[in-house]
């Protein structure tokens, strides 16, 4: 029961989505804790009778202080573990590569939302496009923010406010023009970048020029 509250708690309680398995651990590891901190603190108190004479009649008091403490420690630390659990996957993930990563990750993103139209009109997940890019949730989250800021990519709110939205893309990538991404997550325009923007035709290129089929 213990174990069950806690999980609620962790997968409910934070404003970001939080996968379940990871709640699910913390929860457990947050009631052996329990278990443990409580046998160790029932020992502490036989070893150590001073509680009662100090306080006498109002030794429970400071008992049960100590307790709230301790247990509230142990369900931090049951946090921390359940916020940690995603970064333990990072070895497999994509590092950061240089200038313009952001630009290339959002044209990976259009071209798995052009994929999404056919094999998934009901749009993509911040979760699935980050696991089929294989970088962090986080880059998926700058990269969609600014596909939102284009208005080129737009959210599917869920019935359930803990679901996580699904994207679509609400752009035809062979007439749009490629210049506005590459000015927001590439190049800025106009100013010193001129030269490289007329050397390669920025202008002139859409997106789905530069995307591969």
């Amino acid at each position: 029961m213990l174990a069950a509250t806690v999980t609620g708690l962790y997968y409910y309680l934070p404003n970001t989505h939080v996968d379940w398995r990871h709640a699910l651990t913390g929860g457990v590891a947050v009631a052996l804790g329990l278990e443990l901190a409580k046998n160790l603190l029932a020992f502490y108190l036989a070893q150590m009778p001073t509680y009662s004479a100090i306080y006498g009649a109002f030794s429970a008091v400071p008992i049960l202080l100590v307790w709230i403490y301790v247990a509230w420690v142990v369900v931090l630390l049951g946090a921390v573990l359940t916020a940690s659990l995603p970064e333990m996957g990072r070895q497999a993930k994509r590092p950061v590569d240089g200038p313009g990563w952001s630009f290339r990750l959002a044209l990976e993103t259009l071209g798995l939302l052009r994929d999404a139209r056919v094999n998934s009109p009901q749009g993509l997940r911040l979760i699935e496009m980050a696991s089929q890019l294989k970088i962090e949730h986080r880059h998926a989250i700058r990269v969609m923010d600014a596909l939102h800021e284009l208005g080129w990519a737009g959210r599917i709110e869920q019935a359930d406010a803990k679901s996580d939205s699904a994207w679509v893309l609400l752009i035809d990538l062979s007439t749009t023009p490629l210049a506005p991404l590459a000015e927001k997550l590439w190049l800025a325009h106009p100013g010193e970048a001129d030269v490289i923007w007329q050397k390669t035709h920025l202008d002139q290129l859409t997106v789905a020029d530069v995307i591969k089929t």
